[in-house]
């Protein structure tokens, strides 16, 4: 039986204890990538993130995203939702379900993660399983960041997807970002996609990123990053 994000909620409100919420933190992205060889393929993405605490230590994140893919002429609906515990000040934990939704097809996934921030470093991973039209696939991912100063940070991030041989990613970016003002970065990211999908063959890739993030509340907005194979997808 699929468990939907909004019984999600439900549940989640019945089990926490009464408390005022409160917005602590969020943010808004938007962003544009392409294959340097294959412009045609490419993705323009608008997402945002809420999170709600309940208490100091549990919060809920919201996330929302739509996905225009280019080459295939589609848009992807993404939505996820992330029960979060704040064990102290540098680390959090973190169960989450999404869904991604194109063409009428629906992949939903759920999983796992943590994420540590000290100092000028963060990162974050996470392990996922999902399940499309009976195949089922595992996901996991890797990031992490380095502030250089108030305004200047360099990170990168591994991704890799396999659903059962129908097909198989792994991406490997270098990112940067750069406030522009207060709450409003600039980002960027180049790397490599090496994709293997069931009758089309396999082939390795280069690709840019480029985008922009608003954050509000926390200093690093929603406490997790997006989850999901459209947002592992430098375009298509």
């Amino acid at each position: 039986m699929k468990v939907t994000a909004i019984s999600a909620v439900a549940l989640l409100g019945f089990a926490l204890p009464a408390a005022a919420v409160e917005v602590t933190g969020g943010q808004l992205s938007f962003s544009r990538s392409q294959f340097t060889d294959y412009s045609e393929a490419a993705k323009t993405t608008l997402e945002g993130a809420v999170e709600f605490g309940f208490t100091r230590e549990f919060a809920v994140q919201a996330d929302l995203g739509f996905n225009a893919l280019n080459s295939a002429d589609e848009t992807v609906t993404a939505m996820a939702l992330h029960a979060i515990y704040h064990g102290d000040e540098t680390n959090s934990y973190g169960l989450f379900i999404g869904n991604e939704r194109v063409a009428g097809e629906d992949v939903t996934y759920y999983g796992i993660e943590y994420g540590h921030e000290s100092g000028p470093l963060s990162f974050e991973t996470f392990l996922a399983r999902g399940e499309e039209s009976g195949v089922s696939g595992t996901e996991f991912g890797l990031k992490g960041r380095y502030a250089v100063n108030d305004r200047l940070g360099l990170g990168a991030r591994y991704e890799t997807v396999d659903f059962e041989s129908v097909i198989d990613v792994s991406v490997l970016g270098l990112t940067a970002d750069y406030a522009v003002v207060p709450n409003l970065l600039v980002t960027g990211e180049v790397g490599s996609a090496d994709l293997d999908v069931s009758g089309a063959g396999s082939a390795s890739e280069t690709y840019v990123k480029l985008g922009a993030t608003y954050t509000f509340g926390a200093a690093r907005g929603a406490t997790f990053g997006k989850r999901g194979l459209v947002n592992l997808l430098p375009g298509f």
